[in-house]
């Protein structure tokens, strides 16, 4: 999977029914020898219990749409508008995965999926871990298939509080699920992705297929945490996933040991080196400035100071939000 930065775009909107002029679209294309992917994500790391809404549909596969600039994967796409055909017949290729979650490590991690493989009604929810991967099976009460009132190939409103001891997941003001097994307990970012990795949780989308998302409006309400920081970490694109397989021969509990995100890079790792000497004269010179400016690897990443932490409640369920006075 590669990210672009060209499968996030706005577009306008050609239905006539809706009376959206614009939205903002996530796509991900199948080619013979990588899928292309989206992703989105805030730039904050220090996120600490939060509402996030996203009012979105999943676009039927023949649905035309404006060609952004410098697109070259549009050439296989259909040109005729369907606006009469039914959910059965416009339904998105399968093979691709909608993710809305909140994210700090596989083991702090709340989100909501969508399959497009699955029937158009069906969403997953879970708070990771959510598999258990030495019994090779799923883990008790931590994920949830819900089947929807209504089909997310229409324009919906999914909801997921991140509150301190509990995580709610709610559809157009109706809540559909509640969990308090692993609740994300560490400051986090979000992200809202669309990918395909041809493995057994996505399925596989044939080459030249796309898979596109709309979405009208996202809203967010928040706490932070002092003590958060853009720390070394690996991206939730390579990372994000309980469902598929680890690489290599890491072990489930290998995530509790990964780098707390306040912990910055040392040296060694900005350079590539493996603390190798620097050359001497001119060839060394962005070499030694690197290691003055950064420093040796500290021995083990630094603890946060707990205190650190905004232990606010989050009244969620009291929010107003400027659009139509949105109350849960």
């Amino acid at each position: 999977m590669i990210n672009s930065k060209l499968n996030v775009f706005f577009t306008r909107n050609r239905q006539e029914l809706d009376d959206i002029v614009t939205y903002l679209v996530l796509r991900t294309t199948r080619h013979w020898n990588y899928t292309s992917t989206a992703e989105i994500e805030t730039k904050g790391r220090n996120i600490f219990h939060c509402s996030l809404r996203v009012r979105l549909r999943i676009l039927p596969h023949n649905l035309v749409l404006s060609q952004p600039e410098n697109s070259p994967v549009w050439d296989n796409q259909s040109t005729v508008p369907n606006t009469t055909a039914s959910p059965a017949e416009s339904k998105p290729h399968p093979g691709a995965c909608v993710g809305i979650f909140t994210y700090r490590a596989h083991n702090c991690e709340s989100d909501i999926e969508i399959l497009t493989k699955d029937p158009p009604y069906r969403v997953h929810y879970a708070n990771q871990p959510d598999y258990d991967w030495i019994k090779d099976a799923m883990i008790p009460g931590a994920s949830t298939i819900v089947d929807l009132p209504v089909h997310w190939t229409t324009w919906s409103t999914h909801r997921l509080d991140w509150l301190p001891n509990i995580s709610r997941w709610w559809l157009n003001n109706k809540l559909q699920d509640a969990k308090t097994y692993r609740v994300p307990d560490q400051p986090s970012r979000l992200v809202i992705n669309l990918w395909s990795d041809g493995g057994v949780w996505t399925g596989d989308m044939r080459v030249g297929e796309s898979v596109f998302m709309a979405i009208e409006y996202i809203e967010l309400a928040y706490n932070v945490s002092s003590g958060g920081s853009r720390g070394f970490e690996i991206p939730p694109s390579e990372r994000h996933g309980g469902h598929q397989i680890p690489s290599g021969n890491i072990a489930p509990s290998d995530v509790d040991s990964w780098p707390d995100e306040s912990w910055e890079p040392g040296a060694e790792i900005i350079d590539g080196s493996s603390m190798k000497k620097c050359k001497k004269g001119r060839k060394g010179r962005k070499c030694r400035k690197r290691r003055k400016k950064h420093g040796k690897k500290p021995k083990r990443p630094p603890h946060r100071d707990p205190s650190a932490r905004c232990d606010r409640a989050c009244n969620i369920d009291d929010l107003r939000f400027a659009n139509g006075g949105l109350r849960g």
